[in-house]
């Protein structure tokens, strides 16, 4: 078949499909590797790693220098960065059989960032988690909320008490307590008029909840019905993960409406 824009990249797949270049590709991304050293690593016979090296060459993806030192290409480098997507949703294929990830295309295209993380699950572990990361801030919490709960609630109060400064977005549909309206919400009032406490909402539901403290995050994503699964989360102080979640904090704070008072039911 001739080869054309339109056509799928068969060939690169094909190389890909191998976990032993896929190892080498990995191992080169740390540093340039000599072929004792990567055959002794990844248990490999001296032959093997000949055999595959000289294919991934052949693909421009690695090169060898005059010292005997392997090395990703630039285009390596592209392609390598882009397997831990792939690593991320082979690890969770049954997590993202039942759950869905209705977020925008640059988002998705990220997800790799995830690979890292820890996936806690059952409802009293994620909220361990959760109250966790919260109480340790001590500078500043991010969160997009899809149901509050009361003990988090006093953790944010004491958080801001103690100059943590917290952002909050909520979605039209998000879950208010009476307990929290009545013994937070109406506490935090003073905090949000001094600027140390920022909430909005949006008007769609929320896809996501987001819990964002200092250099940590955590995730949850939402079933097939589009409900936040409070017993799932991803959790990680990787700093691309970070970014990725505090990427996504940004982009629906842009788009969220500030919070006016009589006019939602949050106050």
């Amino acid at each position: 078949m001739a080869n054309s824009d339109s056509n799928l990249p068969a060939d690169l797949f094909m190389e890909l499909a191998s976990e032993t270049r896929c190892a080498i590709l990995l191992m080169l991304k740390e540093k340039p590797t000599r072929t004792n050293k990567l055959a002794k690593d990844l248990n490999l016979t001296v032959q093997e790693t000949h055999r595959n090296t000289a294919r991934l060459t052949e693909t421009g993806m690695i090169r060898k220098d005059s010292e005997g030192l392997f090395s990703l290409t630039e285009y390596g480098k592209l392609i390598v960065d882009q397997i831990q997507y792939y690593q991320f949703l082979f690890k969770h294929q049954n997590f993202f059989e039942d759950h869905s990830c209705d977020l925008p295309p640059k988002f998705k295209q990220r997800l790799g960032v995830l690979n890292n993380c820890e996936l806690i699950t059952k409802v009293t572990n994620v909220q361990q988690r959760i109250k966790k990361i919260e109480s340790e801030a001590k500078d500043h919490i991010k969160l997009i909320v899809s149901q509050a709960w009361e003990d988090e609630g006093k953790i944010l109060l004491d958080r801001v008490k103690n100059g943590v400064k917290i952002s909050t977005i909520f979605g039209f549909d998000s879950v208010m307590p009476d307990e929290i309206e009545d013994n937070i919400q109406k506490k935090l009032i003073s905090f949000i008029q001094k600027g140390s406490l920022e909430q909005k909402i949006v008007d769609d539901n929320v896809k996501i909840s987001l819990f964002i403290a200092d250099k940590q995050a955590a995730v949850m994503f939402p079933n097939q019905k589009g409900e936040v699964d409070m017993n799932t989360l991803f959790s990680g102080k990787d700093p691309e993960f970070y970014e990725w979640c505090n990427d996504y904090f940004e982009y629906l704070w842009n788009t969220a409406k500030p919070i006016v008072k009589g006019r939602t039911k949050f106050y």
